[in-house]
């Protein structure tokens, strides 16, 4: 009989030992009987013979293999119904373990995405980024760090011997717009704006990614010229297609030009740099990119070590080719340029590693700390079942017995906080995906599954052994009259779990109130900006309707008369890049020069970033002019250019001078721009970058090289639902756009 079958039909089997018992009686009995006695005292004397029934039975009980399992099965309906009978302890203990599995649990679904999960890509320890980082000085020479020029990128893809391929991506096709992801206006039926990802034909092969449906793209499709082709990433395909296997080797209008579907994307498939993107599309290099080196777009390179390579080999093979790239640059950048080799899972984690460790250990902290909480409730629970325990001693319960049943208590509190603390993870998961910034990795893609609920099993069952040991060591003494050593052993278990709580608690808010600080000081810190009652409205020209600079002037003088019109507006204004963003368009520093004073050296260092706005910006974000005045419409119109700096700026040019009335040149040469105000610093980098000068730039029609994508912001009196209404119903105006 199977151990199912003998736990399932325990009735049956006290059936068949109670048969098995009488038979031995009754045989006994007739034998006795066949030497003369009477039936009655063979039957006594049988009894007598046979020895107790009930020690016989255990001792039956006892060679069956499924004891232990019968024992645990008692064992757990006694401390289920012990706990029913104390509510408000049970409630207590499995809260306090919810909490400390639930945040442990949330927070290892992410670490483990970040640190512990294979990249999904194919021989992922092979992978690597290679890239150059430009500071200093030389930081304005691209935004980007770890990139390449596209002559570059495409002198080393053939002369390089370190891999055993290099590929590229790039978010732009636009080599003097690096700043602006590529958009994609997918234009058959509803119009939608689809992230596009520039990539060499060789892009998947290198990762090692095979598509999901259709083929990869050739080396004929990344040259100029080619016919246009696509694949589709797998959210696009569900999203926009429905999931239709015949989207593949269909045509779809993509900025009016039409370009086949070739294939669609695995859904584990990502960009090696996490961003965003709805398609792959073959980058087309042009041929004067091969002519220099630092010339053309920027882009991403990824390359696959050698079988046997190593990183170390790797790094040195490519100094000759990057010494070939220091040697080109100007002499007085050539310090601020290095070479990056690194593996590509360094590259995506970076310093969140360390971060992402910290975490962790805190909540296990946390979790150790709630398991010293349960155990001394359980330990003042014990007070009061002392006389319990001693009277189950004295009826011959051992001790490894007494031992089991507190461990099945700790069992079933422990099985309890787990459930609890699933359903609590889930939900952190859910607040810390609504209210954590942009950038960390991973992040959106973490969540509760099998391997989640693996590391919360046995996290769980760590802890029932942790807490539940306390109060086992404390049964050792049950049944001993010396009642004071059953107090005197627990209050030393009790005082040394007190003491490691203390000890934990303060480096937990230790570790808490440094947070709290930082947090403060961020907060404090001057943004420069006012952004309450503000709506932004970000619009993206698609080449199909705006080709030109002409067209797009004429879409944007009527996106401002529009503007201009809307009651609901007390201020408005238009720019090409938003505060705090992360990309600006910026010069170095050392290219403007001041007239009449001495030439800035290049050792100045430093960028300044620079925006083009409308004469409402300043008002539109309560940035302070703090001498002179801001834009006005004369400005727009005059002969001469006029130009806002920021007072940091005018530290920088002016020193203790008035910089009112001054003039600027760029490169030493060309208009001069008079500066006609200085405006307060304004946050043009995030909070947890260096702020950079900056200078404005009013917008002066016509613009002949007026962008594809710019922001509007408008001031509401108050914030309502209606509040983005106004910009809302500009959506009329523009391909694609975005309000927030």
């Amino acid at each position: 009989m199977s151990w199912r079958r003998r736990l399932s039909n325990k009735r049956g089997l006290e059936r068949q030992l109670d048969a098995e018992l009488q038979l031995h009686i009754e045989l006994q009995t007739r034998d006795h009987m066949k030497a003369g006695m009477p039936e009655e005292e063979a039957r006594r004397r049988a009894l007598l013979d046979f020895g107790g029934l009930e020690p016989i039975r255990e001792e039956c009980r006892d060679a069956r293999a499924t004891r232990w399992a019968e024992d645990l099965i008692q064992d757990l309906r006694y401390g289920l119904r012990s706990l029913f009978k104390t509510p408000v302890f049970a409630a207590t203990a499995i809260a306090t373990l919810a909490l400390g599995i639930g945040a442990t649990t949330a927070v290892f679904s992410i670490v483990d995405l970040i640190l512990f999960r294979d990249l999904p890509y194919a021989g992922d320890d092979r992978l690597v980024s290679v890239g150059i980082e430009v500071s200093g000085p030389g930081a304005f020479l691209g935004s980007r760090q770890e990139f390449l020029f596209g002559g570059m990128y495409l002198q080393w893809r053939e002369r390089q011997k370190a891999f055993e391929s290099l590929t590229s991506w790039s978010g732009t096709s636009d080599p003097f717009g690096g700043d602006f992801p590529a958009g994609c206006d997918l234009t058959e039926g509803r119009p939608v704006r689809l992230t596009c990802a520039f990539v060499a034909s060789n892009f998947l092969p290198t990762l090692g990614v095979a598509p999901l449906l259709g083929r990869n793209f050739t080396p004929a499709e990344d040259l100029a010229g080619a016919p246009r082709v696509a694949l589709l990433a797998y959210r696009a395909w569900q999203a926009r297609f429905g999931g239709d296997p015949g989207v593949v080797d269909r045509t779809i209008s993509l900025n009016g030009q039409p370009v086949r579907v070739i294939g669609v994307l695995p859904k584990s498939f990502e960009l090696p740099t996490l961003d965003e993107f709805d398609l792959l599309v073959p980058q087309a290099f042009p041929e004067a990119q091969w002519q220099r080196l630092d010339s053309g777009l920027q882009v991403w390179a990824f390359a696959r070590l050698r079988p046997g390579g190593s990183l170390a080999q790797a790094r040195a093979q490519m100094q000759t080719l990057f010494k070939e790239v220091v040697d080109a640059a100007p002499p007085n950048f050539r310090n601020d340029i290095r070479l990056v080799v690194r593996s590509l899972r360094e590259r995506q984690v970076g310093d969140v590693r360390y971060a992402s460790w910290l975490l962790l250990g805190s909540v296990l902290l946390v979790l150790l700390t709630a398991c010293a909480n349960v155990a001394n409730l359980l330990l003042a629970r014990g007070v009061s079942r002392q006389r319990e325990l001693a009277v189950r001693a004295a009826l011959g319960a051992g001790r490894p017995r007494l031992i089991r049943q507190s461990f099945a208590e700790s069992l079933l509190l422990g099985l309890a906080g787990c459930t609890a603390g699933l359903g609590i993870a889930a939900a952190l998961l859910r607040v810390f995906q609504s209210i954590a910034p942009q950038g960390i990795t991973r992040l959106t893609q973490a969540h509760i599954d099998l391997r989640v609920l693996v590391f919360t099993l046995a996290a769980s069952f760590a802890a029932t052994l942790l807490f539940g040991g306390a109060p086992a060591m404390r049964v050792r003494n049950a049944g001993l009259p010396a009642g004071s050593r059953v107090i005197g052993g627990r209050g030393l278990v009790s005082h040394s779990l007190i003491a490691g709580q203390i000890a934990v608690s303060i480096l937990l808010l230790f570790g808490a109130g440094l947070l709290l600080r930082t947090l403060w000081n961020l907060q404090g810190l001057p943004l420069g900006v006012d952004a309450s009652n503000l709506t932004t409205f970000t619009v993206i020209l698609g080449d199909e309707k705006y080709p030109n600079p002409v067209l797009r002037n004429a879409f944007f003088d009527r996106l401002e008369r529009r503007l201009a019109e809307t009651p609901e507006l007390t201020d408005f204004a238009i720019s090409d890049s938003v505060p705090l963003a992360t990309v600006s368009r910026s010069n170095p520093l050392s290219s403007l020069q001041p007239e009449g004073r001495p030439k800035m050296m290049d050792s100045a260092g430093g960028k300044v970033v620079f925006r083009v706005i409308t004469p409402g910006y300043f008002s539109t974000f309560r940035i302070p002019i703090l001498a002179g005045r801001a834009f006005e419409e004369q400005d727009r119109r005059g002969a001469e250019v006029a130009i806002v700096i920021s007072q940091t700026l005018a530290r920088r040019l002016f020193g203790p001078d008035d910089p009112l009335g001054q003039r600027i040149r760029f490169g030493g040469q060309g208009a001069a721009y008079r500066v006609i105000g200085v405006a307060d610093d304004a946050r043009n980098a995030p909070v947890f970058e260096d702020n950079s000068p900056e200078y404005y730039l009013v917008r002066r029609p016509p613009a002949p090289g007026a962008i594809p994508q710019f922001h509007a912001y408008g001031r509401s009196a108050s914030v309502t639902a209606r509040s983005a209404m106004p910009l809302r119903s500009l959506t009329e105006l523009v391909h694609a756009a975005r309000v927030n």
